[in-house]
């Protein structure tokens, strides 16, 4: 479990924009020693399936997540990037749709699980949703500057323009060079 939790967290990293190529391949190795010491290490699968977003394959990941649902099904961070990966990735809004509804009995208080089903319904190609449930993650965690990505993202593109420049506008403090 050590090592899948040291993989995860090179892997955050690479997630984060820090120092990629030296660190996917640091988390990947971490997640295969995982691997070769507990072979049904649903940590390592999500590692694998995690990296394997970084690199462009879908596929990939989406068995790595399968294989690591199968070991512990009610994982909630490897249903909600399943979710993403099937609605924004390989734009299969009936997949995203089956592992977000299963996220949310999981896990219903989660905000994160609400980007869930933003994505999902994304997806599916609609795009009027209210703005205060495309902002309702950053309401609850404004201290996480994720929030505020995709909150501005989200509201992008169901087209509320104004409101994602006004949320941005108000939250960030572009930073003072005193040279």
């Amino acid at each position: 479990v050590i090592y899948a939790g040291l993989g995860y967290a090179f892997a955050q990293y690479v997630n984060a924009g820090l120092k990629h190529e030296e660190y996917i391949h640091k988390a990947e190795e971490y997640a295969e020693k995982a691997l070769q010491l507990e072979p049904d290490s649903s940590e390592a699968h999500f590692v694998l399936g995690f990296t394997s977003l970084f690199y462009g394959e879908p596929k990939n990941t989406i068995h790595h997540f399968k294989r690591a649902l199968a070991i512990f099904p009610d994982d909630p961070d490897v249903l909600f990037w399943l979710t993403a990966c099937y609605g924004t990735n390989l734009g299969k809004p009936k997949e995203a749709r089956q592992s977000y509804n299963r996220l949310l009995k999981v896990d219903p208080l989660n905000l994160f699980a609400h980007c869930g089903y933003i994505l999902d319904v994304m997806a599916d190609g609609r795009l009027d949703l209210p703005v205060d449930y495309l902002t309702k993650w950053f309401q609850g965690e404004p201290q996480l500057p994720v929030a505020l990505f995709f909150a501005a993202q989200f509201l992008a593109y169901c087209n509320h323009f104004n409101e994602a420049s006004a949320l941005v506008s108000e939250n960030v403090q572009p930073e003072m060079d005193d040279a």
